[in-house]
């Protein structure tokens, strides 16, 4: 929060760690999508999983240059490897091997959304796969109910450490959180981004998180409720947050919960927001530290629950 049509092409395939990996090129109409499609080495078939990652220009491991290090789906795609799993994760838009052919200013988040939807476009019809699942993580899990509502033929959705209300609202209780005067700015800054005018009277604080270039964007994003897009998913749905997540509470869950009632709903124990394992009650300061230690492991929970879900829907 402080920082603030369809032609895949297939480039190569590697053996790794009883996996293979092979490197994937999404064209879309904004531009190309850079991902890797890895496979359990002893799939004859098996589910798959899309990967969609949250906020931020972060690239197909989960890192991005907002100072996240963790690796967070990197080491995610490992452990549902190694549980049998396909998955498919991309560097997003202005990250990684990926491009955006629109200025900053430009940028839309139905863009988003319509570029990542066209993974399925590959994985539909490969013919290793049986289900195919999305799981999103935070902004990404907004976005994988969304494809999901769109595209029938997604078989289940995982929605992990995603919010429960709308973008404006959510950074707004966010910055409230650490202070109230700024958290009464960051509302007035979002009344205006909304309204599409400029910025009077707003913090410097604020105002600088919160370039003009970002504005389109940033509107476009808070015209969705996480609640009315999970509320209209007709496949089954899992909910998954942490208890030391600093972003994204479990008053998040719940709202996503009373918004589709037939949705499982897990609280993993001291995972925090990059899905690693914290000690109860750990300061603001030292939770917010492990987003960049990359040495730091998957929460021991997460893989297992997942695993679960899947596993019950499958039979």
């Amino acid at each position: 929060m402080k920082n603030l049509l369809l032609l895949p092409f297939f480039a190569f395939s590697i053996s790794l760690f009883a996996q293979s990996e092979e490197e994937s090129t999404l064209e879309t109409a904004q531009g190309s999508l850079a991902g890797v499609l890895t496979i359990p080495e002893d799939c004859n078939t098996c589910d798959v999983i899309l990967m969609i990652s949250g906020s931020g220009p972060n690239d197909r491991d989960g890192n991005s240059n907002a100072g996240v290090k963790g690796q967070p789906f990197k080491y995610l795609s490992d452990g549902l490897v190694e549980s049998g799993y396909a998955t498919l994760r991309f560097d997003k838009y202005f990250s990684g091997s990926s491009t955006y052919d629109l200025p900053q200013a430009e940028a839309d988040f139905n863009h988003f959304i319509e570029g990542f939807e066209g993974w399925l476009g590959v994985l539909l019809p490969h013919p290793q796969f049986d289900n195919i699942g999305i799981l999103g993580h935070s902004q990404g899990a907004m976005i994988a109910t969304i494809i999901a509502r769109r595209q029938p033929e997604v078989d289940f959705v995982i929605s992990l450490a995603g919010p429960g209300m709308p973008m404006d609202e959510k950074m707004t209780q966010q910055v409230m959180a650490q202070s109230a005067e700024l958290g009464e700015n960051m509302k007035k800054a979002m009344d205006f981004i909304k309204a599409g005018e400029a910025f009077e009277g707003i913090s410097p604080q604020i105002a600088m998180s919160l370039p003009a270039p970002t504005h389109k964007f940033l509107r476009s994003w808070m015209a969705y409720d996480p609640a009315e897009e999970i509320a209209a998913v007709e496949q089954p749905v899992l909910i998954i947050n942490g208890t030391e997540d600093i972003q994204v509470s479990a008053q998040d869950a719940e709202l996503l919960k009373a918004a589709q009632p037939s949705a499982g709903l897990v609280m993993i124990e001291q995972m925090n927001h990059i899905l690693k394992e914290v000690e109860a009650h750990t300061s603001f300061g030292e939770n917010f530290a492990t987003y960049s230690n990359p040495d730091l492991p998957l929460h021991k929970g997460l893989v297992p629950a997942i695993h679960n879900f899947v596993e019950s829907i499958s039979k």
